[in-house]
């Protein structure tokens, strides 16, 4: 295991580290085009990306985590502020994202099991 061999040629340490360069940014661009091209809409204009995110929140596909979460806001959305004491106490950020994530988890692993 020679660093110095790297495909059969005998190489530098930089030439090495530009050939993990470039795989590393191939293969990050790969993940990006992999996501519905995310990257490339993102790419042709600054709002690109957050389009398509708004595209998505406004219609999400049924069943799916997003949509799930579209639930969580409209119901949080038709709430009044009846109760005059707060309901939720000491509840940190990660808390509240940690109960979300596992409440759609459950609820997208029920509708695989069990499709309606």
């Amino acid at each position: 295991a020679d660093i110095d061999k790297w495909g059969g040629t005998e190489l530098t340490g930089r030439d090495i580290s530009l050939d993990l360069k470039a795989l590393i940014d191939d293969s990050v661009k790969g993940v990006l085009r992999s996501l519905s091209d995310i990257g490339a809409v993102a790419g042709e204009d600054d709002m690109g990306l957050l389009d398509r995110i708004g595209e998505l929140k406004a219609s999400p596909t049924a069943n799916t985590v997003l949509d799930r979460l579209k639930d969580i806001e409209t119901a949080i959305g038709t709430l009044t502020p009846a109760a005059s004491t707060p309901v939720i106490y000491n509840v940190t950020m990660t808390d509240l994202i940690l109960s979300l994530a596992t409440d759609c988890c459950s609820y997208t692993e029920y509708h695989i099991l069990r499709p309606t």
